[in-house]
């Protein structure tokens, strides 16, 4: 039995399990590799970096531009993004780039398989159906870890991200297809 449509939607699945086995493993106590840092200031580079690097490539997915417009439009929505991320913590940012990537991945291995197999569910709907409860099950499993927190914020930032990039996603569709021809 063959689960998946094509190679590309078997690598988009693939990319949403890495992406959430790098978030499930969190979970666990993530002191080991910090003993390697001799700093807060140094862990804390490493993070901006990496959070950098994930920032970057989701711009660049929702980039892809035919248009000077397209270019414009990104550039505006960056903007927009980099002033919320500096209005937040470093733990909320993380989310909002970990469960970005997440949607990404699931919404792409999705609309693969629209192109196979027509479904009369939406894609975003699907998406959602999919990426949310994954930050619920995250947040809510933290209750029965001893030196984890449960925080409501999270799932709230959780649900931002998977609704941000879907939004992003409509919003770059829209200009495609009414606005830019």
């Amino acid at each position: 039995m063959v689960f998946f449509t094509s190679n590309r939607e078997m690598w988009y699945w693939v990319g949403a399990e890495l992406v959430l086995f790098s978030i499930l493993i969190t979970l666990l106590k993530s002191k080991p590799f910090t003993l390697f840092i001799n700093s807060h200031e140094q862990l804390a580079s490493v993070f901006m970096l990496s959070l950098g690097m994930i920032g970057i490539s989701i711009f660049l997915y929702g980039l892809q531009p035919k248009h000077k417009f397209e270019i414009l439009l990104s550039l505006g929505l960056l903007a927009i993004f980099i002033l919320l991320f500096i209005r937040l913590n470093v733990s909320e940012r993380s989310h909002l780039l970990e469960y970005g990537i997440l949607t990404i991945f699931i919404h792409e291995a999705f609309t693969e398989r629209k192109k196979i197999k027509p479904n009369v569910i939406p894609l975003i709907l699907k998406t959602i159906f999919v990426a949310i409860p994954i930050g619920l099950i995250d947040e809510l499993s933290q209750l029965y870890i001893p030196y984890r927190v449960f925080d409501m914020y999270d799932i709230y930032f959780n649900v931002l991200a998977v609704l941000s990039v879907l939004c992003f996603g409509l919003v770059f569709t829209f200009f495609r297809k009414f606005v830019i021809k």
